[in-house]
């Protein structure tokens, strides 16, 4: 089995100026070329874990113990790749870690876009960060982790900003790197997507963490579908032929209308990149 990439031994987090503990007694092993999905409500604490597996978390209260081997790489992506996002261009952006490794300036190019199409971003090397979508600007996170060859990759909520296109393309990613040794954390709250490529399930409730086993279906959060209302027949929202353009002259979509009226709701669906978030923008 050999030695763990990750061990927690009672590990627990109280923030500054609370009493309570977020969770306490956590007991958890991930060895090379493992995955493991960690569930739980939201505030259950999932974010703060990876925070803390990462040292990312100042003051409060830590107990326990996190232990990684010596010169262990671990890569986290948070939910909101926004935060994370150094460099104005996506080359840049992926070269970066290998910069802070001292890697040869010669053996980058070929590691960048190693990493740019294991994650499917088909971006020029110079494409401007700022034009990508949110689902875009994971991968590319992702890309900048893997180019870097970590030992454990944790990913915060992955099906919140993939596509369903991206999500297939980062389970087959998962499962080849798993061979190589890699191993990987998934926080999810719909993990019904990595089923075949986890080790273990793991949930944290009542501020500890349980093993669960595969039958992770009644975690998985289903969307009820919505009935319809009659809406009040008033126009809310009225877009007529509406483009955007970049300065660049490259554009998202043609001329764009649609209305929306009072009392309705509407789901704009589309791939990462299609245009979603800058619709919304506008």
């Amino acid at each position: 089995m050999g030695d763990p990439i990750l061990q927690l031994k009672g590990y627990g987090y109280a923030y500054p100026d609370t009493e309570g503990f977020v969770f306490e007694g956590v007991d958890l092993e991930i060895r090379a070329g493992e995955c493991h999905c960690l569930v739980g409500d939201t505030g259950s604490g999932k974010t703060t874990l990876i925070q803390g597996i990462k040292g990312l978390l100042a003051g409060g209260r830590q107990v326990g113990e996190i232990a990684f081997p010596a010169n262990g790489r671990v890569g986290v992506v948070l939910q909101n790749p926004e935060t994370q996002l150094l460099a104005d261009s996506v080359g840049a952006e992926v070269a970066f870690g290998l910069e802070n490794l001292r890697v040869e300036p010669e053996l980058m190019p070929a590691r960048v876009e190693e990493a740019l199409v294991r994650v499917g971003l088909e971006e020029r090397l110079d494409a401007p960060v700022e034009r990508l979508s949110m689902g875009q600007k994971y991968r590319l996170i992702v890309a900048g982790l893997l180019a870097m060859e970590p030992d454990l990759l944790i990913l915060d909520e992955p099906s919140a900003q993939l596509d369903p296109e991206g999500l297939a393309l980062l389970l087959e990613t998962v499962r080849e790197l798993k061979k190589a040794g890699i191993a990987f954390l998934l926080c999810e709250h719909r993990p019904e997507w990595v089923e075949g490529v986890v080790d273990g399930f793991w949930r944290l409730d009542a501020k500890r963490v349980e093993l669960r086993g595969p039958d992770f279906g009644e975690e998985a959060h289903r969307i009820s579908p919505v009935v319809p209302g009659s809406g009040s027949g008033q126009e809310a929202v009225g877009v007529r032929e509406l483009a955007v353009e970049f300065a660049d002259g490259k554009s998202l979509w043609g001329k764009l209308s649609f209305a929306l009226g009072r009392g309705e709701q509407m789901a704009v669906c589309g791939r990462n990149g299609a245009g979603k978030t800058t619709t919304l923008r506008a």
